[in-house]
């Protein structure tokens, strides 16, 4: 049977706004509001011990980094403030049933590991990375209260966590790599050809990457070139992130984020201590850009700053604005995407939140706003 041409069109016209509309109800269903209030406490006797003594408060609580397991969303929950019980969370994005209450963030991988001032918990944790073989790995800087009154509670540390146990697999005591003023911010995971696992965290005081090799349990600090804090007024975040070329090749991009330029080194390099020569200059950035992660690949996701739209940029090609791909739209809700992570359902998922107005303390007496979700365009174009 022969359709008629005006029929085919509103089939076609048809089609598409399924596609739109199920791309809406997919972002609808699969969205996640995160909430200081909604925790997981072991029974109500705890959870009033934790108030009344100021352990527990809830405007201070705020997710900003994310990994994602089979169909958990572990979640870092930096100490910047006083009053957040455990700085490592857990949430199911498997239950889409909505309703006003938002889902419970559970301690990962338990309440023990969480203990404020004990040196064998978890301090402050400010970024993690989940690797190859399901290991979990923690930037513990040790400094809680950060945006109060900062306080030393224990050195800084990198631990690893089998997820599918929640046991701890390894501590990696990081003093000997850093010095009083150190920053230190950013977390990836290289696995090198021969297998050794190799950790890099960014320190931005120091204007360095530290190295360690977790298989020799030894580890160096790479210092960066001078031109990489030209035109930055203060070494301010040192973002970096890991991606995978085509070929095979690992290679760190880095940049300050009041640089003007992005940088980049192979990971063959880091490993062996060698900046000398082996730093690439990337080329200008039009804007202040902020580094939210990779696809597993050879792309890395980005935004403006003080912007929500999120771009991506295959590495692969001249970093220029005509290669980059703009893959999400800003919505009305003003938070602003802090990390794109591959996960459930195949999906790149995206955690965000009004970071800035928390910084300010101008957050609402219900805390910081949170969202975990899809990477999905929200224009009808």
């Amino acid at each position: 049977m022969r359709i008629p041409k005006s029929a085919l069109c509103l089939i076609i016209l048809a089609t598409s706004l399924s596609l739109v509309m199920s791309e809406k109800q997919l972002f609808s269903d699969l969205s996640f509001i995160l909430s200081g209030q909604s925790l997981d406490w072991p029974c109500q006797s705890t959870k009033n011990i934790y108030e009344t003594s100021g352990r527990y408060v809830p405007r201070n609580i705020i997710a900003t980094r994310m990994q994602i397991y089979k169909d958990d969303a572990i979640v870092a929950l930096p100490r910047y403030k006083s009053g957040v019980p455990f700085t490592l969370g857990v949430m199911s994005l498997k239950n889409t049933a909505k309703d006003s209450v938002a889902p419970k963030m559970t301690p990962f991988p338990c309440w023990a590991i969480q203990e404020e001032g004990n040196c064998q918990a978890l301090q402050s944790v400010v970024d993690i990375a989940l690797d190859i073989q399901d290991i979990l790995w923690v930037l513990d800087v040790g400094i809680v209260n950060t945006l109060e009154q900062p306080v030393r509670r224990c050195p800084p540390k990198v631990v690893g966590i089998n997820v599918k146990t929640g046991k701890v697999v390894k501590v990696i005591d990081l003093t000997p790599l850093v010095n009083p003023m150190s920053r230190l911010q950013y977390l990836s995971i290289d696995y090198a050809e021969d297998g050794q696992v190799f950790v890099y965290v960014t320190d931005a005081a120091s204007k360095s990457i530290i190295v360690y090799n977790v298989t020799a349990d030894k580890g160096h600090r790479v210092i960066l070139p001078n031109a990489v804090t030209v035109g930055v007024d203060r070494r301010d975040v040192l973002y970096l992130t890991l991606v995978k070329k085509s070929c095979g090749t690992p290679v760190a991009y880095f940049t300050y984020l009041g640089s003007n330029r992005l940088f980049a080194i192979k990971a063959e390099n880091l490993r062996k201590g060698i900046s000398q020569g082996s730093v690439i200059d990337i080329g200008p950035k039009r804007q202040k850009i902020v580094l939210l992660g990779t696809d597993n690949g050879c792309s890395i996701f980005f935004r403006n700053k003080g912007e929500s739209d999120i771009y991506l940029w295959n590495t692969e090609t001249p970093f220029t604005p005509e290669n980059f791909l703009q893959v999400q739209k800003a919505g009305d809700d003003c938070r602003l995407p802090t990390q794109v992570v591959p996960g459930f359902k195949r999906y790149m998922w995206v955690i965000e939140s009004n970071f800035q107005d928390y910084i300010q303390n101008t957050v609402s007496c219900s805390g910081a706003s949170m969202a975990i979700h899809p990477l999905v365009k929200s224009d009808e174009d």
